[in-house]
């Protein structure tokens, strides 16, 4: 039943404070003056949520007029004004039954002397103490519409607002000695019967929090259980319909592992214990039934029909998921699905990744609903659109209990394309499968604030999402998960708890007050929020809240650190939101409740802000820690099976090392590698220096169970270069290989098992080592082989727990943090026959990461980032990855850069001998400068070499002091005006990292090098040094303002080793 009045949400003398005849006809008087005019009657035998609402009407009037209302039972009489709160004989001479009611219904109805407030109660009828949280949890367990008409009266009528968990500072109390209450008649039920939230407790004492990387700082003694509770309670939170869709199949492995192992993907009991004992929890993350296998269909349906009919289960876990009148049929954590033959031939590809396994899945689910429904035809049998079956299957019609949960992630809605596909998908599921219900679970927990990302704060898409769900048909609510923490006592954990309400405050307050109703006005709540909340600071306040609302959705929102503060987060954003703060300071008294206020939202937010860009600066991918660079040599393999795993295979291969752990500490034992292809074939060599070899772990024996508890070494590839999704390797010593395709973007786990990489391995260990001989072959990798010069993102990963670090993780391109960061991957480029496996790095600008649109930003992809000595320390925009002429070549809008120093860079890693350094340039106009330039580590200038603004013949490589440039002219290198408007030309920089000396080369168009300076120089600054080389290219901003045709052209980006110091 919807509601037949809604009463506006108003602030008027009308409402609060005294009336005056003219303002209604028959007011009714609950305080005046300070004192109660009205009593507040509760049956002779009211229920808990009676009673708990009878308390909180009287302490939130009492807060409001400082009068206390007394609370007393029939039968004793009443003279004067009533409130009739619960079920009574006095609201049933009104006309209004309890039994009546539908499941959360409510009324709030003035009569000539009455209030009648009365909803659908749970029957239980025990003594609640108010201030007691257990008492109010067993009288709030169940449907409490008595409660909702209370909240409701107080809400809608009287004002009040629960905005935060805390009645100190969260909560806004009008006050005022006479309250009246007009003519009122409301009979409605919240529109969204679900409303589910997870978890319920609350840091109520601080309501933010700061520590997110030390997240045991979070303490239990910030959280009150019953300030917890009363929040939900009061916002109508709580007493939602009972309702569940999450995996289901907990506690099947103990019952049914070892008398039934064909129900499970392992197929194995002594598997599975192996997989069990190597890695906690890897049920849920690791193994899933298998739903194809006899007998497995049947006992869940039993299990089922056991929950409905109150039977305790066959074991403590197996109905874990259910609640109420829903029983979840689905399946674990991960996608790593049965392979068995039977299983295989369900699975689908003409749904893509998110959608191989609906049919699959949704199949049991409707099998299992339709047994069910047969002997409890009330059953809903739940199941999540999630994983690898988020894609409604097709030609599956439902069967009339089955309901469907849809998992989204909000964040994504920044690209209306993400959110449209969800909003076609849901209708699919109502409409062809034909769904009769549907719920979605919010991922308010994201983005990961724990990871330092920038808030995505968004109450109008939430206004603008449950419009649109609503819209669909069948829309019941669903799951708001939002962020949470452990909570400690001292450093003992003590269970979960809502972190920062004041930072998720416009994601899930507004959300849950939209699910009360869908037709919510927005923008007037929010307007009502900024004036009561912050009072005068309430347009500054609104400027800070709209701010970031509009930075997210009108920059696409961030997906990882470099969006979110290069993109987002720019110090000259932070500015600009910083400034709205300090007017609301400015605006709101000091000491006074406004001011208070904005110092939370300041202290919850802001400090938040600035706190996460100022980590990112010292964490910055650009200086920190680059990303690696290394040469997969060209080789010729014998023709013999296993002739790839001779020494011969990696005879041109450079050597790489693996010199940092994932945090960027230097490692404890080395690890060297070696990389070589052919047209079938990338090959790995890898030799794992180990002081402890007899410490060694080495459990997994059995492919695909993991072996990341193992000494071993994890192998990351990305193709195509932008981190949409990877491929990932496990090999420990034993030689047993996990691989996996991994999804990053997927909603909940995001690996797929099931893939198989066909990799040959070798693994051998010796005294003071192991080793591992890997060839891995393309074809099931990518569609063909990679070319010459072209580029993958790779890294290399090592699991030591033989010495038994605290942190025993290290990676060639250091992740700062897991190693499933495919940001963070190094660049390797594949070298032709003639390179000799010399070209350190080639930057190729055809290749996927840069190719995927017509226009790709440069900075940010495949390694390049902006010299964080740049003025702003964010994403510059001047230069995009365009075609020019059937080519992908880098372009510079020189106008939109800064005048400060060159962008972008990149770092190379190379070995300590002679490097060249070279790239291609045409500018528009000789009003700039192109440059090449390389550093150190420590930003210490190797050589600086340019093309004269100006003057098109002329060439300089600065040194040091005063005088000491070395120009070079057409008489020079004898190739005329080589670096004219519209014309290519090279710099290149041949530097001796030994000897410290450089020398510079030119050539015009694609042709030779000249060699400049006949001696070589030294270098720039002779404190430079190392073979960590950190290039930079462009040009400064010479001008201030636009200038014509201001625009420089980069191409043939290449570092070569053309010697290194242990051989040629």
């Amino acid at each position: 039943m919807k509601r037949l009045i809604l009463f506006p949400l108003i602030w008027s003398a009308s409402v609060v404070g005294s009336l005056s005849t003219a303002d209604a006809a028959a007011p009714l008087i609950l305080t005046e003056d300070g004192q109660p005019r009205a009593t507040i009657l509760l049956g002779a035998k009211p229920t808990g949520s009676a009673q708990l609402a009878a308390y909180e009407l009287q302490h939130h009037l009492r807060k409001m007029s400082d009068a206390t209302l007394p609370i007393i039972r029939e039968p004793k009489s009443v003279q004067g004004p009533v409130i009739y709160v619960g079920d009574s004989l006095g609201a049933r001479g009104l006309g209004y039954r309890a039994e009546t009611f539908a499941e959360q219904e409510y009324v709030v109805k003035t009569t000539e002397n009455s209030l009648l407030l009365l909803g659908f109660d749970r029957q239980e009828f025990g003594d609640v103490r108010y201030d007691d949280y257990s008492s109010v949890y067993a009288a709030a367990s169940g449907p409490i519409g008595t409660c909702y008409a209370v909240h409701a009266f107080l809400e809608q009528t009287l004002g009040v607002r629960w905005y935060y968990p805390n009645e100190e500072i969260g909560v806004v109390i009008p006050t005022s000695a006479t309250i009246v209450a007009k003519d009122l008649d409301i009979r409605r039920r919240p529109d969204a019967p679900i409303r589910s939230i997870y978890p319920l407790f609350c840091n109520s004492e601080h309501l933010y929090f700061s520590d997110w990387d030390q997240p045991q700082k979070f303490q239990s003694s910030w959280i009150d259980a019953r300030t917890s509770l009363l929040y939900w309670i009061r916002n109508r939170a709580w007493g939602s319909t009972p309702h569940n869709a999450n995996h289901s199949f907990h506690g099947y492995d103990e019952a049914f592992g070892q008398v039934h192992p064909e129900w499970f993907s392992t197929k194995s009991w002594d598997k599975m214990k192996d997989l069990l004992s190597a890695r906690p929890g890897a049920y849920q993350t690791d193994i899933q039934p298998c739903l194809t296998a006899p007998g497995l269909l049947e006992e869940v349906v039993k299990t089922a029909r056991d929950y409905f009919d109150g039977k305790p289960p066959a074991h403590p876990r197996l109905h874990a998921a259910a609640t109420g009148n829903s029983f979840p049929v689905m399946l674990n954590d991960n996608t790593n699905m049965c392979g068995c033959a039977s299983c295989t031939a369900q699975y689908r590809s003409d749904l893509g990744p998110d959608g191989s396994a609906s049919h699959y899945a949704w199949s049991f689910v409707n099998r299992v609903a339709k047994e069910v429904g047969r002997t409890h035809p009330q059953a809903i049998i739940s199941n999540c659109a999630y994983f690898n079956y988020t894609a409604p299957p097709k030609g599956l019609i439902f069967e009339p209990n089955v309901a469907v949960t849809f998992c989204k992630f909000y964040t994504g809605y920044a690209d209306r394309n993400v959110q449209e596909q969800d909003y076609q998908r849901i209708a699919v599921y109502v409409h062809e499968n034909k769904a009769r219900s549907f719920t979605t679970w919010e991922y308010l927990l994201k983005p990961p604030i724990t990871e330092g990302a920038f808030p995505c704060l968004v109450p109008h898409l939430h206004a603008e999402d449950v419009k649109r769900l609503s819209e669909i048909g069948g829309f019941r609510g669903g799951i708001n998960q939002y962020l949470y923490l452990t909570a400690f006592h001292g450093d003992q954990p003590s269970g979960m708890a809502w972190a920062s309400p004041v930072l998720d405050f416009m994601n899930v307050y507004w959300r849950l007050k939209l699910y009360d109703n869908f037709q919510l006005d927005i923008d007037q709540a929010l307007d009502e929020y900024y004036a009561t909340f912050f009072g005068p600071g309430a347009a500054a306040m609104k400027a800070f809240y709209s701010a970031l609302e509009h930075r997210w959705m009108s920059l696409g929102g961030a997906s990882d650190a470099r969006a979110s503060w290069g993109k987002l987060g720019t110090p000259e954003f932070l500015q600009e939101v910083a400034g709205f703060i300090r007017t609301a300071r400015q605006t709101t008294e000091e000491g006074s409740q406004y001011r208070k206020r904005v110092e939370l939202a300041d202290a919850g937010i802001m400090q938040y802000l600035l706190t996460a860009r100022s980590q990112y600066e010292r964490s910055a991918a650009s200086e920190f820690a680059p990303i690696g660079t290394a040469a997969v040599a060209s080789v010729k393999i014998p023709a013999s099976a296993d002739g790839w795993a001779n020494d011969a295979t990696w005879t041109e291969a450079l050597p790489n090392e693996i010199e940092r752990m994932i945090l960027n500490e230097p490692v404890s034992q080395r690890t060297i590698f070696k990389l070589a292809h052919d047209d079938q074939n990338l090959y790995l060599y890898a030799r794992c220096l180990e002081s402890q070899v007899q410490r060694m772990k080495a459990v997994t024996r059995d492919n695909d169970i993991g072996g990341f508890s193992d000494d071993s070494l994890e192998i990351f590839l990305d193709p195509a270069g932008r981190g949409e999704s990877y491929y990932q390797l496990c090999i420990n010593s034993l030689g047993a290989v996990y691989d996996a395709l991994e999804n990053p973007n997927a909603i909940g786990a995001t690996a797929t098992v099931t893939w198989n990489s066909g990799i040959k391995v070798r693994t051998a260990v010796g005294k003071d080592f192991w080793e591992l001989r890997a060839a891995l072959p393309f074809t099931n990798l990518t569609r063909k082989a990679p070319a010459a010069g072209s580029t993958w993102r790779f890294n290399l990963c090592r699991n030591r727990f033989a010495g038994g670090e605290a942190q025993p993780y290290s990676a060639w391109s250091p992740t700062l943090g897991g190693f499933r960061k495919p940001e963070r991957f190094g660049v390797v480029t594949f070298n032709t026959p003639a390179d000799r496996g010399r070209t350190l790095w080639n930057c190729d600008f055809s290749s996927t990461a840069f190719a995927a649109k017509a226009s790709n930003p440069l900075i940010g992809w495949d390694g390049w980032y902006e010299n964080t000595a740049y003025a702003n320390r964010g994403w510059d925009k001047s230069w995009s990855v365009v075609e020019r002429d059937g080519n992908r070549l880098a372009v510079c809008d020189i106008n939109l850069t800064n005048p400060s120093t060159i962008v972008p860079m990149h770092a190379v890693r190379a070995l300590r001998g002679v490097v060249s350094v070279e790239v291609d340039y045409r500018r528009l106009t000789t009003e700039n400068q192109p440059t090449l330039l390389v550093t150190d580590a420590n930003g210490k200038q190797l050589a600086y070499m340019y093309a004269w603004s100006a003057k098109s013949d002329l060439v300089a490589i600065e040194q040091a002091g005063r005088g000491q440039r070395q120009n070079f002219s057409g008489q020079d290198h004898g190739l005329r005006q080589l670096t004219a408007p519209g014309q290519w030309f090279g710099l290149r920089l041949v530097i001796n990292t030994s000897e410290k000396l450089v020398t510079g080369y030119v050539r015009s168009g694609r042709g030779e090098w000249v060699r400049l300076n006949e001696k070589p120089l030294p270098y720039y600054d002779p404190e430079a040094d190392g073979s960590q080389l950190f290039v930079g290219f462009g040009t400064y901003k010479l001008h201030d303002g636009a200038r014509e045709n201001n625009v420089l052209e980069m191409d043939n980006v290449r570092v070569v080793q053309m010697s290194h110091e242990t051989g040629p």
